[in-house]
């Protein structure tokens, strides 16, 4: 993990959220900005602490819900500070749900709650995320220029 500047985790239940992730890392990777992906299943709260730069990608299910995975990773920060750390948060949903991308608002609220400052605004995915990787990379490499 020395190496690397970014972390990238991701709760995905059928895929597009993981597509869009890779994506990121890809515009992240352009930026000169080596970044570790972790799957919200597998990634520890300690690492959290470990980056300067933090993106986030999350689904919204339900009646606005954020993705499983995440919802339970989320449930294990505990009393966590991320002062100090920039995040970046992103998502996939559909407008004809009423509550569009709600999980990427909330994780925006909680995420900056807990001391995080936003890089920038965060991107939402409606339609096909095939169609979106590379408005998702160019937002990713446009929102970390600065940071590299």
């Amino acid at each position: 993990m020395e190496n690397h500047k970014g972390l990238l985790v991701f709760g995905s239940t059928t895929g597009s959220t993981r597509i869009l992730a890779l994506s990121v890392k890809s515009g992240l990777a352009d930026a000169g900005i080596p970044t570790v992906v972790r799957n919200a299943r597998r990634a520890k709260v300690v690492e959290l602490l470990h980056f300067p730069l933090i993106f986030f990608g999350c689904s919204t299910w339900e009646d606005g819900c954020i993705q499983k995975d995440f919802r339970e990773f989320m449930h294990r920060w505990g009393g966590l500070r991320l002062d100090g750390i920039r995040v970046g948060v992103f998502g996939a949903g559909s407008r004809a749900y009423p509550h569009y991308c709600q999980a990427v608002d909330d994780l925006e609220h909680e995420l900056v709650e807990r001391g995080a400052t936003l890089l920038g605004p965060s991107f939402r995915g409606d339609g096909s995320v095939y169609g979106l990787r590379p408005v998702v990379q160019k937002w990713a490499n446009d929102l970390v220029g600065h940071f590299a």
